[in-house]
């Protein structure tokens, strides 16, 4: 693990607890200080408190509650806050991809997904 990597922090706002968790570890294993979040709202509470040290996001679209993955992007990105944003999500159309990256999002890749590419 490269003492740079220790350094990086990664909000993974991920409602599905089986897929968080395993994404988690593997952040983890990768040397990466990884916060998460269920829910957008806790997301949002997160971010507030940690924004000078997120270096990454990793955020699903389809999220419990009235706020979704895209709303939490845009709401970042109005406030400012400018780091990238990668959309994990099972939404695979055409439209769904412009959108996310319409709200600020950096790249979107879509489930199911190889943990290389969330990796590279």
């Amino acid at each position: 693990m490269s003492k740079d990597k220790a350094k990086e922090t990664i909000l993974l706002l991920e409602d599905e607890p089986t897929i968080r968790k395993g994404i988690l570890l593997n952040l983890q294993a990768e040397g990466f200080r990884v916060l998460d979040a269920a829910d957008a709202r806790t997301a949002l509470d997160i971010i507030k408190e940690y924004k000078d040290k997120i270096r990454l996001g990793i955020f699903d679209v389809m999220l419990p509650g009235e706020l979704d993955g895209i709303a939490v992007c845009k709401a970042i990105r109005k406030e400012g806050i400018l780091f990238p944003v990668i959309f994990l999500t099972a939404k695979s159309r055409l439209e769904d991809k412009l959108a996310g990256f319409d709200a600020g999002a950096d790249d979107y890749l879509t489930k199911p997904f190889e943990l290389e590419e969330l990796l590279a």
